[in-house]
């Protein structure tokens, strides 16, 4: 199995273009989602469980792509699950 390592790819990338990337300069941007449920009812029982425990245990993406920590600035956003559910007509008023 390949294990994803964003500076090394980088730095082969940058090699292959004839450039170079030093990582230790380099700031690395990730976005990061913040779950906000909706209220009850909203979604069925079996579509809240699911998404629940995908999203318990999905791998941090830093952790996964294998970027230093000092090397990386982190950007919050919400996802509000009400609005979904509404769209995919699961419940609630339109």
């Amino acid at each position: 199995m390949v294990e994803p390592d964003a500076p090394r790819i980088l730095g082969l990338a940058a090699q292959k273009c004839g450039g170079e990337f030093d990582a230790d300069a380099a700031v690395f941007i990730v976005a990061q989602e913040i779950i906000l449920t909706c209220q009850r009812g909203q979604l069925p029982r079996w579509q809240r469980m699911l998404f629940g425990f995908l999203s318990r245990n999905v791998m941090p993406g830093p952790d996964y792509l294998e970027i230093p920590p000092g090397r990386l600035v982190v950007f919050n956003w919400m996802l509000h699950l009400e609005h979904f559910s509404k769209r995919l007509g699961c419940g609630g008023a339109s």
